[in-house]
């Protein structure tokens, strides 16, 4: 019988998928230890007074897991989905200003997870999915103060996920990219990716699990 490659997974809510069961069906040789905070942003992922506390819970499960080699990290869609335009509205500062803030804390994250022996697998991030003047969902609530189309918000993540898988590539660490696959035409999230519960923001997890499987299987282990 062979043995299970283990995972650690860190991320925010879209991470849950690697516990669904689409992925143990589609991935039986594989074992992922899932530690999802929910409202994760980059932007706080150095701050141990954020409110997910994210820093905590990421360190500590580092710290627990020392004899799990891989580590796949998902992070990023609450920080170019609201986080990064919401700043931009309250300062008035460029908002590819911010991008860069963002992007130089995820490498430095990055940089500690590969410090701490472990093989990182950065995940790309999930494209919006909340369309323009969408009025019902918890999450949609929350960001409706943001004045950003859903088309802007899908290119700052397209741009954020292009610079931090040449940053891997530089590096040395393997990406799992998902945007050539989940883009439509239309410039934003295919709608076949949208989940079918119309106030759920995250992906359809049946068919982001097959994507996942799909390009997981890809990589060197």
């Amino acid at each position: 019988m062979n043995k299970k490659t283990k995972i650690l997974v860190l991320g925010d809510s879209h991470a849950n998928i690697y516990s669904s069961r689409y992925i143990k069906f589609l991935l039986p040789n594989f074992e992922f230890k899932t530690i999802s905070v929910k409202g994760a942003t980059i932007s706080g992922i150095q701050n141990p007074n954020s409110i997910t506390q994210s820093k905590f819970f990421f360190d500590e499960a580092l710290e627990l897991n020392k004899n799990i080699k891989y580590c796949i990290l998902l992070l990023g869609e609450v920080d170019t989905g609201f986080v990064l335009w919401y700043k931009q509205q309250e300062s008035n500062i460029n908002i590819n200003e911010l991008l860069q803030l963002t992007i130089n804390k995820y490498k430095n994250f990055i940089q500690q997870v590969d410090k701490l022996g472990y093989s990182v697998i950065v995940q790309s991030t999930p494209l919006p999915t909340i369309k323009d003047n969408c009025e019902f969902g918890e999450i949609a609530n929350l960001r409706k103060s943001i004045k950003s189309t859903q088309v802007e918000r899908t290119n700052l993540t397209l741009s954020f996920n292009s610079q931090i898988k040449k940053y891997c590539k530089l590096k040395g660490h393997q990406h799992i990219s998902l945007d050539e696959i989940s883009l439509s035409k239309k410039g934003v999230v295919k709608k076949i990716l949208r989940h079918y519960s119309k106030k759920n923001h995250h992906y359809n997890p049946i068919i982001y699990s097959l994507i996942i499987a799909l390009n997981l299987k890809k990589l060197n282990f």
